[in-house]
């Protein structure tokens, strides 16, 4: 049965689930809707949110058992869109939740023809970055598939939906600011979200090259601010722990798992990433 419910509409059946959209009646509530998934007759699910659709229903793991794609959106200026998929199990799980924040689109198709769809969309952790306009903000398309109750990043065909990403760049400054830690003119918007691209296809050789080819910093300390920022929103991304293992960065961190607690291990390496770019920028802009 199809399930492309919009905002308001009636209990549909989705077996062996219900599902159901209903507009709140408390009008000093800003969750104006409230989507329900029922199974027997119990709550197994409920989001609340200014606005509710569902979007897309199939099997988008190939496991036998169709996944809905919930999308909600907060309302208000530059926020906030976010996508939820529920695996429609005998038993169901713990629906996965990723906040999309100013992306509102979200694309489902089998890229490459293996009869899985992927979902590609834009991960939005970097507006205002570097002190830029959020209309310049830079951003990146990316490709990721269902597995294991998760989103994971494919690089490969993150690869497919970008060409040409280099054409148009121009070389520009990165200033020190002490409101925002690093300032980037508008022209540097496009440069980041290729070095972006790079880091979450692993080619982060390729990414230095281009952060030395299109930016001069002022001096080194410059750099480790400006890396210091980029992987600090980095951090943020749904991706990141992908992002991390795409680019090899922690294989070979000197740390010992038995004294060290799980946030002291997270803060080494991400102080060890940073070390490795910088040195890897250094070493460039030596030579020249």
């Amino acid at each position: 049965m199809a399930i492309f419910l919009m905002s308001g509409s009636a209990l549909a059946e989705i077996f062996p689930y219900d599902i159901n959209i209903t507009h709140t009646k408390n009008p000093m509530d800003l969750s104006e809707e409230v989507l329900i998934l029922y199974q027997k007759d119990k709550e197994v699910f409920r989001l609340d949110d200014y606005l509710i659709y569902t979007i897309h229903r199939g099997d988008l793991d190939a496991d036998g058992y169709d996944e809905i794609v919930i999308k909600s959106y907060s309302g208000g200026a530059h926020c906030c869109f976010a996508y939820c998929i529920v695996s429609l199990r005998p038993k169901i799980s713990k629906p996965y939740c990723i906040d999309t924040v100013n992306y509102e689109k979200m694309e489902i198709r089998d890229i490459d023809g293996d009869h899985k769809a992927e979902l590609i969309f834009g991960d939005d952790r970097y507006s205002w970055f570097g002190d830029l306009s959020f209309a310049h903000s830079p951003g990146v398309q990316v490709v990721a598939q269902y597995k294991d109750n998760r989103l994971k990043l494919n690089a490969e065909l993150t690869k497919l939906i970008h060409k040409n990403m280099e054409v148009n760049l121009t070389r520009t400054s990165v200033l020190e600011n002490a409101r925002e830690g690093v300032s980037i003119n508008e022209n540097g918007s496009d440069v980041i979200s290729y070095v972006l691209y790079l880091f979450y296809v692993g080619e982060q050789e390729a990414a230095i090259k281009i952060l030395h080819k299109y930016f001069y910093f002022q001096d080194s300390a410059i750099v480790t601010i400006f890396l210091d920022s980029l992987i600090g929103k980095m951090k943020t991304s749904p991706f990141w722990d992908d992002i991390r293992v795409i680019n090899h960065w922690y294989q070979n961190v000197p740390y010992s798992p038995r004294t060290l607690c799980k946030q002291s291990k997270a803060l080494w390496r991400d102080i060890n990433v940073q070390l490795e770019l910088y040195r890897k920028l250094e070493s460039l802009r030596t030579k020249f």
